[in-house]
């Protein structure tokens, strides 16, 4: 149990008690009865964990032949430290590469590295007719997003490639 914080919500401020029972809050109220865990938040703002929707962790910059400072564990160690528990980093198709590659590839850079919660946004480089099939089941799986760029002369899409893809992740109700 938190107790005695401020709970601060997206609607109110209010001083309450906070039960959390496996890993989900449980009751929100003044004074709960005790429990075996108590974690003292007199003074102290209870509140939501931040989402950093824009990381580069571990990620390549080709044009300039670097790689960013933080891996996916010194990365999320250092948003844990700020409050951030989410964070949702980049999954870059290379040319001629699936979707599906691209993020299996990222998945195998932060497998058993993050201390948050992480998810990707799929940057799509390559639109080929195959490429576009495997967005319906990537937004099934949990990859709903998706970025394409109109700078960087090599990663830029074409307007017709971009129709395609925009009317592709919009009948699969995903986000590009």
């Amino acid at each position: 149990m938190i107790q005695g914080g401020t709970l601060v919500t997206d609607s109110e401020s209010t001083r309450a008690d906070l039960l959390v029972r496996d890993g989900k809050i449980a009751a929100i109220r003044s004074q709960l009865p005790n429990t075996t865990t108590i974690i003292d938040a007199r003074g102290k703002l209870v509140m939501p964990g931040g989402i950093d929707s824009h990381v580069h962790l571990q990620h390549p910059i080709d044009r300039l032949s670097i790689e960013t400072a933080d891996d996916f564990h010194t990365g999320t160690v250092a948003a844990a430290c700020g409050g951030v528990t989410s964070i949702v980093d980049f999954a870059l198709q290379r040319h001629g590469e699936t979707l599906r590659e691209a993020v299996s590839r990222r998945l195998k850079d932060a497998n058993g590295k993050p201390v948050i919660d992480y998810g990707f946004h799929i940057i799509v480089t390559d639109v080929r007719d195959d490429v576009l099939e495997e967005i319906p089941a990537l937004i099934e799986e949990g990859f709903p997003s998706y970025k394409i760029y109109m700078t960087y002369a090599d990663k830029v899409v074409r307007d017709d490639a971009l129709l395609r893809l925009l009317e592709v992740t919009a009948a699969n109700d995903g986000l590009a």
